[in-house]
C-alpha cells in the first residue's frame, strides 16, 4: 500500500506541470502560492486530501485501485457523504494521476497572503469534514426562501388588509388607463 508521500508526489508534479504549461502568466494566479498536496490520508479505502495551487484549492479523492473509477463519466457529479454534510464532487482526470473526484474549496486564491495560511485553511477544511454537526434550526423565513428556490410553496402569503381608501377603488374596478386619462382630463 502506498504512503501519503507517494500519493502527494504525482499530484504535485501534475499540478506543477499545469502551472508551467497552461497557467503561466494567467491573471488568476496568486504568485505568492505554490502547488502543495496537503493531508492525504485513507478514507473508506480511497485517498483523500487537499491540493493547493496558485489558482485554486480543491478536495481531491483518488480511487483505491487506479482503474477503479475508469467507468465514471468525466464531468459527472457525485455526492459523497461526510459526517458534517454531503459534498458534491466532479469526476476529473489528470495526467499522472488518472481519474479522481474533486470539490473546489477556493478559487481564485487571492484571499491567501502566503503558503502557510493556505495550508492552514486546507488542514482546517479536512478537519471540518469529519465533525458531526447538530441539525441547525431553520427559521420560517429560511424555509420560505428554500421553498421559493425549489419553486414550492410552504406557506400561504399573508394578505395585508386593504386600506379603506383603496377599498372603494377596487370595488369600482378602475383600470390604470382610466385612472391616468382621468388625471389628464381633469387637469
Amino acid at each position: 500500500m502506498p504512503q501519503a508521500e507517494e500519493i502527494a508526489a504525482p499530484i504535485e508534479a501534475c499540478f506543477n506541470a499545469i502551472l508551467t504549461e497552461r497557467m503561466a502568466g494567467m491573471p488568476i494566479l496568486n504568485n505568492t502560492l505554490r502547488v502543495q498536496a496537503v493531508g492525504f490520508h485513507q478514507r473508506d479505502g480511497h485517498w483523500m486530501g487537499v491540493v493547493i495551487t496558485p489558482w485554486l484549492m480543491s478536495l481531491m479523492m483518488l480511487p483505491a485501485a487506479p482503474a477503479e473509477w475508469d467507468e465514471l463519466e468525466l464531468g459527472a457529479k457525485r455526492s459523497i457523504p461526510f459526517p458534517a454534510r454531503d459534498y458534491e464532487f466532479v469526476v476529473n482526470e489528470f495526467d499522472g494521476i488518472g481519474r479522481c473526484l474533486t470539490h473546489a474549496l477556493h478559487s481564485p486564491m487571492f484571499d491567501f497572503t502566503d503558503q502557510d495560511s493556505a495550508a492552514a485553511m486546507a488542514e482546517l477544511a479536512l478537519s471540518q469534514l469529519s465533525l458531526e454537526t447538530e441539525p441547525a434550526e431553520v427559521s420560517d423565513e429560511e424555509q420560505r426562501i428554500e421553498a421559493y428556490m425549489r419553486k414550492e410553496t410552504l406557506f400561504e402569503p399573508e394578505q395585508p388588509p386593504a386600506p379603506a381608501a383603496h377599498a372603494a377603488l377596487s370595488e369600482e374596478a378602475i383600470s390604470r388607463r382610466d385612472l391616468l386619462f382621468s388625471a389628464f382630463r381633469s387637469g
